[in-house]
C-alpha cells in the first residue's frame, strides 16, 4: 500500500513558493475558509498520488514529493516551464517546445539506492547500481510514464499501478461523483469523467474476459454484466432479506442499500453499446455509467434519481471506495449525511490514507485519537490566503507547533469535542 509522505510545491499557480507539507499515514484533515485552496490541494494530491501530470501540460509548475510503501521510498522531483511561457505561435507542436525536467530516486528500507532516473526533452537516463541506460525522452505528460522505468521492482510497481489503475481522483463536495457514477457529465473542478468501461468476451464462453476501464470504475465490475450468457449488459439483482450472495465487486451497492434501509437492490448499465465482432469471435460491450434501483420496506421501488441528496452521496462514496484501495481524497465528506452514515463511511475508509476537508466539525468526532503533538501537526493542514505584492497567495502548512500544543493540551483534558477546541482557540 503506497502512501504520500511529503509534498513540496516550489511553483504551482498562486500557491506560496516553497510550501512543504508532511502527511500522516492515516487521516489528513485540511482546514480553512472558503476560497483558501482546500479543493485545489486535494486535486493536487490526487495528481501526485497517481503520478499523472497530463492535465498540467500547459502550466508551469515544480514539485517534489515522496511516496512510500512497506519496503521502498520513491522521491520524485518534476518541473515544467509550461506551454504559456514558451509558446507564442499556436501552430508550433507542443512536443517541440515544452521544457521539462524530472528526477526520480528509489531507495529500499536499508537506505540503499535501487535506481535513479533523470529525464528531460533530450532523453532519459536510468541508473541501476553501476549500470546506466540511455533511453529516448519520456515526458511526464502521459499516463504510466513513471511505471515504465520501475517495472523491474515488482512490489513497488504493483502498488503504483494499483494507484493509477483506479485513476485516483477527488470525491467532490456535492453530486459530481454521483453524476460520474450514473453516466452524466460533471462540471465539478478536478472530477473524473463519467464512468466508462469496455468489456470484451469470447463468444465461446466466459473463459477469456478483458476489461478496459476509463476513469472512476473498479476493476472487474464490467465482467459482471456478462453473468447471464446471451444477455450481456443485463440487470444484476441483490436480495438483502434472503441474504443471497453477490460478487465482491458489488459490495459497495449492498452496503449502501442496507444503510438506506432497502430490502433489495439492482444494478445495470445506464447506457450500453453492444457490438458482435464476428470475425474476431468476440462480443464487445461498452458501458457509460450505471443505473440502480432500491426496493424499500413499504414496497416502493426507487430509481437512483429519486434518492435523497444524502443517499446519492452515500451510494457514490461507497462506490468511490470500491475504486481505490490505498487512498481516499474526499471534499466535504459529511455534506448531507446522517451521523450514522458518517460513522459508516469513516469505518469503511479502513487503513487507507485519507485526505479530508470539512466545514462541519461533526466529521472530527469520528477521527481516531490524537496521541502526540507531532501527530496533531501531521494530521492538520491549515489553508489561508494572504496578499503579497498586490496579489492573492495561497498559504498551506502543517499546523504550527505552538498551535498543535494548544490543541493537544485541550484535547487531553477530554472536556471538549475536536471541533470545539479548534473553533474556540482560533485554530480553524
Amino acid at each position: 500500500m503506497v502512501k504520500l509522505k511529503r509534498l513540496k510545491i516550489n511553483k504551482y499557480r498562486n500557491v506560496r513558493p516553497g510550501t512543504e507539507l508532511r502527511f500522516d499515514d492515516g487521516y489528513n484533515l485540511v482546514l480553512g475558509q472558503n476560497g483558501s485552496g482546500k479543493t485545489t490541494l486535494l486535486g493536487l494530491v490526487a495528481l501526485v498520488m497517481r503520478n499523472d501530470f497530463t492535465s498540467l501540460r500547459d502550466e508551469a509548475f515544480a514539485f517534489e514529493y515522496e511516496l512510500v510503501n512497506e519496503h521502498h521510498r520513491l522521491t520524485v522531483m518534476i518541473e515544467s516551464a509550461g506551454r504559456a511561457e514558451l509558446l507564442d505561435d499556436a501552430e508550433i507542436p507542443f512536443s517541440s517546445v515544452v521544457e521539462f525536467n524530472y528526477a526520480v530516486k528509489c531507495v529500499d528500507d536499508t537506505s540503499k539506492t535501487l535506481f535513479t532516473i533523470e529525464g528531460s526533452p533530450k532523453g532519459t537516463l536510468v541508473q541501476r547500481g553501476t549500470e546506466s541506460e540511455e533511453l529516448p525522452a519520456e515526458h511526464p505528460f502521459q499516463a504510466w510514464f513513471l511505471l515504465i522505468h520501475v517495472a523491474f521492482e515488482g512490489e513497488l510497481h504493483n502498488d503504483l499501478a494499483r494507484l493509477h489503475a483506479g485513476l485516483v481522483t477527488r470525491f467532490d463536495e456535492s453530486l459530481g461523483s454521483f453524476h460520474a457514477l450514473t453516466g452524466r457529465e460533471s462540471h465539478a473542478p478536478g472530477m473524473a469523467a463519467p464512468a466508462m468501461m469496455r468489456v470484451v468476451v469470447a463468444q465461446a464462453g466466459l473463459a477469456r474476459v478483458s476489461t478496459r476501464l476509463s476513469k472512476f470504475a473498479p476493476i472487474g465490475i464490467g465482467q459482471l454484466f456478462f453473468a447471464t450468457p446471451g444477455q450481456p449488459g443485463g440487470e444484476i439483482h441483490i436480495d438483502l432479506v434472503a441474504g443471497s450472495t453477490h460478487p465482491p465487486e458489488l459490495e459497495f451497492l449492498s452496503t449502501a442499500a442496507r444503510s438506506i434501509g432497502a430490502l433489495a437492490t439492482s444494478c445495470r448499465p445506464a447506457s450500453k453499446n453492444l457490438d458482435e465482432q464476428l470475425r474476431r469471435g468476440s462480443v464487445v460491450l461498452e458501458i457509460k455509467g450505471l443505473a440502480f434501483t432500491f426496493k424499500r420496506a413499504n414496497g416502493m421501488t426507487l430509481e437512483h434519481d429519486l434518492l435523497s441528496y444524502g443517499q446519492k452521496r452515500l451510494l457514490s462514496f461507497f462506490y468511490y471506495l470500491a475504486t481505490t484501495r490505498d487512498v481516499v481524497i474526499a471534499d466535504e465528506l459529511v455534506n448531507g449525511l446522517h451521523h450514522r452514515w458518517i460513522e459508516a463511511c469513516m469505518e469503511a475508509i479502513g487503513d487507507r490514507q485519507a485526505f479530508l476537508t470539512s466545514q462541519n466539525p461533526l466529521l472530527f468526532d469520528y477521527i481516531p485519537e490524537f496521541e502526540s503533538v507531532e501527530q496533531v501537526q501531521s494530521r492538520f493542514i491549515t489553508c489561508k490566503t494572504e496578499i503579497v505584492d498586490g496579489a492573492e497567495q495561497l498559504v498551506w502548512q502543517n499546523m504550527p507547533a505552538d498551535h498543535a500544543r494548544v490543541f493537544y493540551d485541550a484535547y487531553k483534558d477530554d472536556l471538549e469535542q475536536v471541533g470545539e477546541i479548534l473553533i474556540a482557540r482560533g485554530l480553524w
